[in-house]
């Protein structure tokens, strides 16, 4: 069986590094070439560890962008001038959120997304193992059971990163703070008011998913009946099509109008999240008094 060697590094191969002979040069990338000849799946694992940091580290972006703009709404002051109740918002609050979390807060992005990764990354391992095992025939009782165990045991972990990045983030979207301190503090909360986090969650998750399948199944039946040419309305029947398979349009607008109601309800559900750490904060610092 013939092996398969990269042969690219040898086109356009610039040895005009200064401080470094060409021999040298060339003997240390003649030698890093082999090697990764050798072992092609470390470049192939580091490829897809920098996807899943890079995806985690974009939704972590998403998240603080969204939570500084909610959080920016709670905590703004609100003042009163010749009678008449006039708030101190910016202009531009999710450009400005959006600008606090590039300019001070990536080194907290980039750290909570690592965690995830390193997870994901283990996660992919475990399961390289056990297929390789299978396909050797080497799975035993003992193996599959360590293997099933492991696997679920980082799986619950990366959920609980995930549920965790997400409160840490908003914590740090209020407070500016680093990654750990955010983390402490927002477990700190969610500890202390397990039943009021755990109601709020679930019946917001609840409802934005009735919301969504609602949405869905209403366009839906609107698409059938357009399709169909059973509007009863003649302006928008003309502008129907005809088609012999209508179920393919149809499918292909309710799995787009699914994930897009998706999208635009995660920012809902941000939102909730934010709101209540805001209001447990404000519960755990301040009273009610003219002081707090």
């Amino acid at each position: 069986m013939q092996t398969l060697e990269c042969y690219f590094f040898r086109y356009g191969f610039n040895t005009t590094l200064a401080g470094i002979s060409n021999s040298d040069l060339e003997n240390l990338y003649s030698k890093f070439i082999e090697f990764i000849n050798r072992y092609q799946w470390l470049p192939q694992l580091f490829v897809l560890f920098m996807f899943f940091w890079l995806t985690a580290f974009n939704m972590g972006l998403n998240q603080m962008t969204i939570s500084g703009s909610f959080a920016t709404f709670y905590w703004t002051r609100y003042t009163n001038i010749s009678k008449k109740l006039k708030n101190d918002m910016p202009t531009f609050t999710v450009l400005g959120s959006f600008a606090r979390a590039i300019f001070y807060h990536l080194g907290t992005l980039a750290f909570g997304s690592l965690l995830i990764a390193i997870v994901k990354i283990i996660r992919v391992i475990i399961e390289f193992v056990s297929n390789r095992l299978k396909s050797r025939n080497q799975d035993s009782r003992l193996v599959k059971a360590v293997s099933c165990l492991c696997k679920c045991c980082f799986w619950c972990l990366e959920r609980f990163l995930k549920f965790l990045n997400r409160y840490a983030f908003i914590l740090t979207a209020i407070y500016s703070k680093n990654f750990c301190r955010a983390a402490s503090k927002a477990f700190k909360l969610i500890t202390n008011n397990v039943l009021r986090v755990v109601l709020v969650d679930n019946m917001s998750s609840f409802i934005l998913f009735l919301s969504n399948l609602s949405i869905t199944g209403i366009i839906g039946v609107l698409s059938f009946y357009f399709f169909t040419k059973k509007l009863p309305f003649d302006s928008l029947t003309s502008y129907s099509p005809d088609l012999n398979y209508y179920f393919l349009p149809m499918g292909s607008i309710i799995i787009g109008v699914f994930f897009l109601c998706k999208l635009f309800f995660d920012v809902f559900s941000m939102g909730v999240d934010t709101m209540l750490m805001c209001v447990l904060v404000d519960l755990d610092e301040n009273d009610g008094s003219q002081e707090r």
